[in-house]
């Protein structure tokens, strides 16, 4: 039962503000009850209950409904070990015969859950993180719709564009108007033929290439290396467009050929 984790059933009766506590169900002799459990629970200096965690399960029983709270506890009565995090889960037995005020619940130890999640948290936000440092911009790119929108990042959150604009006419106008340099123009109008996109970056592939761009605040052109993959095969229309400035390292790059030029002539 509750797959293995360790669980402590108990009884709580609002009406005598009693807490019947099964520590072992095969052991009635353990049961542990609590007289006056919410009128004595700031008062009991036992620390049980994390003192911070104390509002939640006042609250959550004195409402006599279904609900769960987490919490850090002590299951063992030691006092002297540490707090782990439990979920506190209660429901009325009222429905099941028993008497108004009833309430059957469930103390479960969650500590490697609640530590796994903030682990996939953390990693989460690194991810997040680490994509916004090392990518200049983020688009989004729907072949079937035919559409490019921005996605844009700000307090931990992604967003995507609400009015994504028409991929073909946005890639004339930026041609047009000088975003897209000349000799990058063709490697865009690729993305218009149809399944161009799904062949060179579906199944798990990525479409990578370098351009030059002229950006929104940049008076000159700057060198990007961009990459395009579908992070969802669900979904093989829709594509995920990097943007990442390289124009410090296209200089050092042309820099070095110019030496290795030099060189071979020398």
């Amino acid at each position: 039962l509750m797959g293995g984790l360790r669980t402590h059933f108990f009884f709580f009766y609002s009406t005598s503000d009693e807490m019947t506590l099964h520590l072992d169900l095969g052991d009635p002799a353990r049961d542990r009850r609590i007289a006056r459990y919410l009128g004595g629970i700031t008062l009991r200096r036992d620390w049980t209950l994390f003192h911070e965690d104390i509002p939640a399960v006042q609250k959550l029983l004195q409402s006599g409904r279904s609900g769960a709270v987490e919490i850090r506890y002590r299951a063992a009565g030691d006092y002297r070990a540490p707090f782990r995090w439990h979920r506190f889960q209660c429901a009325p037995l009222s429905a099941l015969g028993g008497g108004d005020g009833l309430l059957l619940g469930a103390i479960t130890d969650i500590e490697n859950e609640v530590a796994l999640r903030n682990a996939n948290r953390d990693t989460t936000l690194q991810i997040g993180m680490l994509v916004q440092s090392s990518f200049t911009r983020i688009y989004e790119i729907d072949t079937v719709r035919g559409t490019l929108g921005r996605i844009t990042h700000a307090d931990g959150n992604y967003t995507r564009d609400s009015a994504p604009r028409p991929m073909a006419e946005l890639i004339e106008a930026e041609i047009a108007g000088g975003v897209i340099h000349p000799d990058s123009a063709p490697e865009y109008r690729n993305w218009l033929l149809p399944g161009f996109l799904e062949r060179c970056a579906g199944s798990g592939r990525t479409y990578a290439f370098e351009s030059g761009l002229r950006l929104p605040g940049n008076t000159d052109y700057r060198w990007y290396a961009e990459s395009i993959t579908c992070p969802d095969p669900g979904t093989p229309h829709r594509f995920l467009r990097l943007c990442r400035d390289i124009t410090e390292l296209h200089r050092q790059r042309e820099h070095n050929l110019r030496l290795q030029e030099r060189a071979r002539y020398a």
